[in-house]
């Protein structure tokens, strides 16, 4: 028996592969930003979120404890916490148990302010009781992307 000879033998050639992997290099090129871009749009909002959400849960535990709540940032600018503080109203604000923290993504930090203190009705006051509003500032990788009021009935706005 002859060996047979194959004719029509059909193949990819090495040009095509180069040609398929050019095209999906430069694909890659152009969607590449735009992946990290909505990356850090979902950092900014999951921030603005949970940070809002967070104020509104400690001014709530305020009125269910019926004392004085306590949300303090970290120095990192990355955390908080949340407690009650039992002290009388003169006292620096410090919550004597934290019973919730909570983190900023990674490459968001808020401005480290003094703490917001809600009083056993859920408003927000100062240090003298007096009803008061906030100014925080969310930054990402140093740069401010928005500013938040905090009113006295614990409404946040974006600014």
């Amino acid at each position: 028996m002859s060996p047979r000879i194959i004719r029509n033998c059909t193949g990819v050639t090495v040009v095509e592969i180069v040609t398929v992997l050019s095209i999906i290099a430069i694909l890659s090129a152009i969607s590449l930003p735009a992946v990290f871009w909505m990356y850090s749009e979902y950092e900014r909002a999951s921030a603005r979120e949970s940070l809002q959400t967070a104020i509104l849960r400690a001014s709530s535990r305020a009125s269910a404890l019926a004392t004085r709540v306590v949300f303090a940032f970290d120095n990192t600018g990355h955390g908080y916490s949340v407690g009650p503080d039992y002290t009388p109203l003169a006292s620096p604000a410090s919550p004597e148990t934290i019973e919730r923290t909570g983190e900023l993504p990674r490459s968001v930090t808020i401005n480290p302010t003094q703490p917001l203190l809600f009083d056993s009705r859920g408003y927000l006051v100062d240090a003298t009781g007096q009803l008061t509003e906030a100014h925080l500032v969310l930054s990402q990788n140093g740069t401010a992307f928005t500013s938040m009021t905090v009113g006295p009935t614990a409404g946040v706005t974006f600014d």
